[in-house]
């Protein structure tokens, strides 16, 4: 370009009967007004969703600071790097920010086509088919699950687009970064299927490594030996762009590509099939269905996810005590509610054999996937050692000798609190593993009593001696076993719950029924903190109660 703006009128551009149906639908779709502007900021297109009435102001602020002070989301339409106009949406964030985008986009490839062409009615003719085969993939790609399916239909239709002989796109694997070929156009099944290409290697390799685009006008002048296999069918022009999303200045070319973060792949296309040069214009295109297809590509990733941690959270959940188990003169309830999807919390009541009960609760460090599975793994272990250990420190024994391989390899430990209750002689007996104190509220009143024992986290030492403790429990004596995440939660002035507050809290609950004591003690934290948990949290409790006299 020789110099000033390009002669581009956008009030023509977007007040096309096809441009304008275009945009209603990008308005439509994203339920945002549009407002389309000269370079002076005065609107000469205003298109919103069905069933928008509103008065179109009379001009926008092309300043974007300001426009987000009046509500709106501006984005540039740039011509070979001039400012030809803007685009805003209603809407300063979310999907304003996209609607804004899209439709600067489209403008923008409008307008550069009718300068490129010279021909406005044949260039606006040619945009609309492009910008409809856009908008098709778009509406194709939401209904397609698999990553091989989006990276088809994107190559499909891009080819069909940009008019190539051949094309493909290439994923990179998450563990190698090695890239293999998910999708192709025009190159042999068997051929696509044997590429392999590192980061850094060729063209391809070098898009993955930058996240930059490359156009070659002469692929002759790179020579065979500079490039890889999917390369080598080029015989004239050849264009890669990365995979990846986009920032809306960089698709526009107001700003230059910000660098390789969160590219996953790379598309390719090799000669156009009437022997004409790729254009910027098909850069930017294919950038902006790249990044469309790296949008959706992370989202199903995300999704699978998703699904994933939430099969993960219902097993965890069938792990915990479904209910108290039925033992005579002893009443339990617990509650464990993780952070995110899994947590490290686990608590168990059981029934023993000659009347007995017990009630443990344990915690992993962590609240990852990692900690879930060596939870699900401490909790194997601790009851089958209680189910043939005499006491509670036994238990902590054997278990810490089971668990301390596994505790060394993943680098977690666990704290534990395990207490054996006998209703017929109120005896409780109680060892701790680095756990919190429990608390002890007795039926008659009086400030709690703490129950601690010495004892080390598991995976500190294989060998070691728990200590054990007992004490009398009365006919309605409560016990609390808790986690951190109760007496560490913090509210917005960095203040902790802290042990005084969930004694005053257990006080308070103590007069309701068992089963309710323990989501009772969770509200009052979550009243403190008054914000969404960072760590799991989790309480049991065990209520003496009265035996048979008759037994």
């Amino acid at each position: 370009m020789n110099g000033g703006a390009p002669r581009v009128d956008l009030a023509f551009v977007a007040g096309d009967a096809q441009a304008e149906s275009l945009l209603r639908q990008v308005a439509g779709f994203h339920g945002t007004p549009l407002l389309v502007a000269d370079p002076a900021g005065k609107v000469v297109a205003a298109l919103g969703p069905p069933g928008w009435g509103s008065e179109a102001p009379a001009s926008v602020p092309t300043d974007p600071e300001t426009a987000a002070e009046r509500g709106l989301c501006l984005r540039a339409v740039v011509v070979y790097d001039e400012v030809c106009g803007f685009v805003a949406a209603a809407a300063p964030r979310g999907r304003g920010g996209e609607a804004a985008r899209f439709a600067a986009d489209l403008v923008a490839s409008l307008a550069t086509r009718q300068y490129e062409t010279e021909s406005l009615s044949k260039s606006l003719l040619d945009v609309f088919e492009e910008v409809n085969l856009f908008y098709g993939i778009t509406a194709r790609l939401h209904r397609i699950g698999s990553a091989e399916g989006i990276c088809a239909t994107i190559l499909d239709r891009a080819c069909e687009i940009v008019k190539a002989a051949r094309a493909s796109i290439l994923l990179a694997d998450p563990h190698t970064g090695i890239l293999r070929v998910v999708a192709s156009h025009g190159i042999p099944p068997e051929q696509a299927a044997a590429i392999r290409v590192r980061p850094g290697e060729g063209i391809t390799g070098r898009v993955m490594e930058t996240g930059q685009a490359i156009l070659v006008d002469d692929a002759a002048s790179l020579g065979g030996g500079g490039r890889k296999a999917d390369e080598r069918y080029a015989s004239r022009s050849f264009i890669s762009v990365p995979v990846r999303v986009f920032d809306p200045d960089e698709l526009s070319g107001s700003r230059g590509v910000s660098g390789p973060r969160g590219v996953l792949g790379v598309l390719n296309m090799t000669d156009k099939v009437d022997a004409g040069p790729f254009t910027s214009g098909d850069m930017k295109l294919l950038s902006a269905l790249a990044s469309q297809a790296a949008v959706l590509l992370d989202n199903t990733r995300l999704a699978g996810v998703e699904r994933e941690m939430g099969l993960a959270r219902t097993i965890q959940a069938s792990l915990l005590p479904q209910g108290p188990p039925a033992v005579e003169g002893a009443e339990m309830a617990g509650v464990c509610a993780p952070a995110r999807n899994v947590g490290g919390d686990y608590y168990d009541m059981l029934a023993l054999p000659g009347g007995r009960a017990a009630v443990l609760i344990a915690d992993v460090s962590g609240h990852n996937v990692g900690a879930a599975l060596m939870m699900a793994v401490s909790r194997a272990a601790l009851r089958a050692e209680i189910s043939r250990a005499e006491g509670p420190e036994e238990v902590l024994a054997r278990a810490n000798r089971l668990l301390d391989e596994d505790l060394a390899r993943s680098e977690l430990f666990v704290s534990v609190f395990l207490a054996f209750f006998d209703p017929a002689s109120g005896t409780l007996s109680y060892a701790s593993a680095g756990h919190n104190p429990a608390m002890l509220r007795r039926a008659g009143g009086g400030a709690a009593e703490v129950l601690d024992a010495e004892g080390i986290l598991f995976g500190v030492s294989r060998e070691y001696a728990f200590e054990r403790k007992t004490v009398r429990l009365e006919p309605r004596d409560l016990a609390l076993l808790y986690t951190d995440g109760l007496t560490e939660a913090r509210n917005a002035s960095e203040e902790m719950f802290g042990e005084e507050r969930l004694e005053e809290a257990f006080g308070e609950a103590g007069a309701l029924p068992t089963a309710e004591i323990p989501g009772a003690l969770l509200s009052a934290v979550d009243r403190f903190t008054a914000a969404a948990p960072t760590d799991d949290r989790t309480a049991v409790v065990l209520r003496a109660g009265t035996m048979d006299p008759r037994r």
